[in-house]
């Protein structure tokens, strides 16, 4: 499996593209703070962390409504009965770019039956900043009609005792279309 490795004095990132861009493993100042994924990634639930994109969680039974479009899709993971946190996680993801402290990449989805029935383009941007990992998310709808979108990041961080978290999460903007 081809892996990105990001790092620079304080931080070290490891990237799959090829596992819906997510992350393999991260640590700061010499410790873990995510769960190291195996090598390989057997099942698309492993990786340390990975990007819920254009749905987040899960569509209950995979029927929704967007105005007057019915959803109507199947699960995307075998022995769930839901379909889960999108397509980006499932994907292939392309590297656009990678250096030491950076790697963007992209992905262009088309819809196919049963599936998410909107076509988009999805990006992702790690950077590695002084003592800081940023992770940005965008999705473009490419489709003639508007789509509901969102996104998430689904962490699978160390549990041990006293340790805790913090995070400065913001909407960057509300798109229409």
């Amino acid at each position: 499996m081809t892996q990105l490795r990001l790092h620079n004095s304080k931080l070290n990132l490891t990237i799959s593209a090829q596992n819906g861009g997510g992350i393999v493993s991260f640590d700061a100042y010499g410790e873990a703070v995510l769960m190291p994924a195996t090598d390989p990634i057997l099942t698309p639930t492993r990786p340390a962390a990975f990007t819920l994109v254009p749905f987040c969680n899960r569509i209950a039974e995979g029927q929704a409504r967007s105005g007057a479009q019915s959803i109507n899709l199947r699960p995307n993971l075998e022995g769930e009965a839901h379909p889960l946190h999108g397509e980006g996680w499932l994907s292939k993801w392309t590297v656009e770019a990678c250096c030491d402290e950076t790697a963007d990449l992209s992905l262009s989805y088309q819809p196919s039956p049963g599936r998410w029935p909107w076509s988009f383009e999805a990006t992702q941007r790690y950077e590695l900043t002084d003592g800081e990992l940023r992770h940005v998310v965008s999705v473009q709808n490419e489709s003639d009609c508007p789509m509901p979108a969102g996104s998430g990041f689904h962490p699978n961080f160390l549990r041990e005792p006293g340790a805790t978290f913090k995070a400065d999460a913001r909407a960057w903007r509300n798109l229409q279309n």
